[in-house]
C-alpha cells in the first residue's frame, strides 16, 4: 500500500513539474526572425483558372455573351461570376475567339482587348474584373475565414474587422502575414498590432492569396497543455480509486 501511495504521489510531482516548465516555455516564447516588408506596390497578375467578368461599354453583348451571372453581386457566390480562364490562361470572346488573358494585370488586358475590338466597333471601352481574389484569416480570430476582395490591396484592419476582430487569447504583437509572388516564392511578414505606435509606423497592406495568421498567447497554449495534463491526473485518480473499492470488498 505504501509502495502505491509513493508511487501515485511520484507520478504527480512529474506531472506537476513537467506542467510548470511547459508553462515557462509558453511564457517567454522566442519567435523566430521574421523580415518585415515596408511598401507594397502591387497589381494583381492575372492566372489560369482565375474567373473574369467582361464589361464592354455600349457594346454588352460583344462580352458578354459568354459570361455568366454578370449582375450577381452576392459574394457569396463571387466564384461563380464571369468565366473561368483555362489552363492556357486564355478566355473565348466573340469576334476576337480564344484570347490570352493570364500574366497580365487587369488594366493591361482591358488595354490589350480595347485594341482588338477596335478593328470591330467605334470607341470601345473594356474593364475586367477578376471574381476569384481571396485573403485567408487563420488563427485566433472570432471568424476565421476566406475573403473575397474586390481590390488588389487592402488593408490588414478591414479585413479583420469581416472576421469579427481579434479573440482573447490572440498574439497580437506577433501577427504574421504568409505571401507568394508569382513565380511561387513565398516571404513572411510579422506585424505587430500590441501597441498604437507600431500600428502607425507599420505599413499594414494585404494583397490577394495572402494568408493571415493570429498566433494563440502563451496562456492559452499552457491552459491547453495543463488540461493535458488533468486528465491524467484524473485517470490516475480513476484507477486508484477503483483498486481502493476492490482492495475494501475482497478485504
Amino acid at each position: 500500500m505504501r509502495q502505491l501511495y509513493l508511487g501515485i504521489i511520484a507520478v504527480f510531482l512529474i506531472i506537476t513539474l513537467s506542467a510548470c516548465r511547459s508553462y515557462t516555455l509558453f511564457k517567454t516564447p522566442k519567435s523566430p526572425p521574421i523580415e518585415l516588408k515596408g511598401d507594397i506596390k502591387y497589381e494583381y497578375i492575372m492566372q489560369p483558372f482565375d474567373r473574369v467578368v467582361i464589361y464592354l461599354y455600349k457594346y454588352p453583348e460583344l462580352a458578354a455573351s459568354n459570361l455568366t451571372s454578370a449582375t450577381n453581386n452576392n459574394d457569396e457566390h463571387d466564384d461563380m461570376r464571369g468565366s473561368m480562364l483555362d489552363s492556357e490562361g486564355k478566355i473565348s470572346l466573340p469576334l476576337l475567339g480564344r484570347v490570352k488573358l493570364s500574366g497580365m494585370t487587369q488594366p493591361q488586358a482591358s488595354r490589350m482587348l480595347e485594341k482588338r475590338y477596335a478593328k470591330f466597333v467605334k470607341e470601345p471601352s473594356v474593364t475586367i474584373q477578376v471574381v476569384n481574389k481571396r485573403v485567408y484569416v487563420l488563427g485566433e480570430v472570432r471568424n476565421p475565414q476566406s475573403i473575397v476582395i474586390d481590390r488588389d490591396l487592402t488593408t490588414l484592419f478591414e479585413i479583420l474587422s469581416n472576421c469579427g476582430g481579434f479573440t482573447d487569447s490572440a498574439q497580437r504583437e506577433n501577427v504574421i502575414i504568409m505571401s507568394h509572388d508569382v513565380h511561387g516564392k513565398s516571404t513572411l511578414r510579422r506585424v505587430d498590432l500590441g501597441t498604437f505606435k507600431r500600428v502607425v509606423m507599420t505599413n499594414i497592406l494585404i494583397k490577394p492569396g495572402d494568408i493571415i495568421y493570429v498566433p494563440p498567447d502563451g496562456w492559452k497554449e499552457y491552459n491547453l497543455n495543463f488540461n493535458n495534463y488533468l486528465s491524467i491526473l484524473r485517470t490516475i485518480n480513476q484507477v486508484a480509486a477503483s483498486y481502493f473499492t476492490l482492495k475494501s470488498i475482497f478485504d
